[in-house]
């Protein structure tokens, strides 16, 4: 072949010619970019979505993390009422303040109530300031529950405070009176201070000694001082035995007292006057927690 034919023959390998290496990278280039994605439901997502490039795929990624950002973010201070109320309600606050779900736990000791006034502030509280309904009930029984524990830690420290004075004061008067508790010679004396506060004052009286922590519920004994006085006092006006009875009549009238068991009068007594009740079991040397007193 000459020179001429060879020269023809190399300028007929046009750049353009397909079957020359630039035309390869031209079809690689036209080829999908996302063809290598393994994950099929990533190809169906980009295929549905009409993303074509890697351009436009990180655009439409940068629009929706700006979106989303400004979906949560808090409205300036110069929000409207309804801008603050669409953002709260994004972030899952009730559309009004009968939505949240407020209610006493089952373990609310009977003699603490609760505060349903209270409840109704502390919702108007946090819908104002945007909680979700899980937010704002969380809260609620954390509180609650705090109080109940604080209530029931008082309340056993407050039974074991009394436990103890009286314990203590029953043994003084065991001491100061030469008789143990349940005996006729310790109840005797029991049932004249009993009897002296009643002539005196009665549960204006007792009232006034238990404000002053020298009585206990239904009349249990924190101060021996005071009840030695009181027997004392009823030694005086009524003598020895003082009436061990109601009314000041015989000891065999106790409703309490195993010989003379009066199931009528006792329910009575504990119903209306269990101060009463309590002394007239001890008087008849009986444990008064049989009766729940």
């Amino acid at each position: 072949m000459d020179e001429t034919a060879s020269g023809a023959a190399g300028q007929g390998a046009s750049p353009n010619s397909m079957g020359g290496d630039n035309g390869s990278a031209t079809a690689a280039i036209a080829a999908n970019p996302f063809d290598g994605l393994q994950a099929e439901g990533s190809r169906d997502w980009i295929e549905k979505a009409g993303v074509k490039d890697v351009e436009s795929l990180v655009k439409m990624a940068r629009n929706s993390e700006r979106l989303i950002g400004k979906s949560f973010q808090k409205p300036g201070p110069e929000a409207t009422q309804s801008e603050m109320d669409a953002f709260y309600q994004r972030l899952g606050r009730p559309t009004e303040v009968s939505g949240y779900e407020l209610t006493p736990p089952e373990d609310m000791p009977e003699d603490l109530p609760y505060d349903t006034e209270f409840a109704g502030k502390f919702a108007e509280t946090a819908h104002k300031f945007g909680m979700s309904a899980e937010q704002a009930k969380g809260l609620h029984d954390f509180y609650v529950h705090e109080m109940v524990g604080g209530y029931q830690a008082g309340l056993d420290g407050h039974v074991a405070q009394l436990e103890e004075r009286t314990s203590a004061a029953t043994s003084q008067l065991e001491k100061d009176w030469g008789a143990q508790q349940g005996t006729p010679k310790f109840n005797e004396q029991v049932t004249l201070a009993d009897r002296a506060i009643r002539e005196l004052g009665g549960d204006t009286l007792l009232d006034g000694f238990e404000a002053a922590g020298m009585i206990g519920p239904q009349g249990i004994i924190l101060n021996p001082a005071i009840a030695k006085a009181m027997a004392n006092v009823g030694r005086e006006l009524f003598g020895s035995s003082g009436g061990l009875a109601m009314g000041g009549s015989s000891s065999a009238d106790n409703p309490f007292a195993k010989d003379s068991q009066n199931l009528t009068q006792q329910s009575e007594l504990q119903r209306n006057d269990p101060r009463r009740a309590r002394s007239l079991i001890l008087a008849a040397g009986r444990d008064p927690s049989n009766w729940g007193l």
